[in-house]
């Protein structure tokens, strides 16, 4: 199946990347509910769809699709996104390459 953002190309997280652009961009890395400082990093984005609903109980879900990086505190599950495209550490990978794993 192709997808509308990257066409056969699976996205996925280079985490070893992504760790410098946390120390630059992300200034307080303890978790807002507990304090841990200790994060798991997905290696593949989410997909954000954002919804509207309307008043006749109809949603229409929008094509403003985004990327997120999920990371989740590792004691009490609270998470945070970040946006894929202003991170810049995405590579993707052909649905080939998936294939002969």
């Amino acid at each position: 199946m192709v997808n509308e953002l990257t066409g056969n190309r699976s996205p996925h997280v280079d985490v070893e990347w992504i760790l410098p652009w946390f120390d630059k961009h992300w200034k307080d890395q303890s978790c807002p509910i507990c304090g841990n400082h200790s994060w798991q990093i997905e290696d593949s984005p989410y997909r954000l769809d954002p919804v509207r609903f309307q008043k006749n109980g109809m949603y229409i879900i929008s094509h403003s699709t985004r990327l997120v990086i999920p990371v989740m505190c590792e004691t009490c599950g609270y998470i945070v996104m970040f946006d894929a495209a202003k991170t810049g550490v995405l590579w993707f990978e052909s649905e080939n390459e998936t294939d002969n794993e």
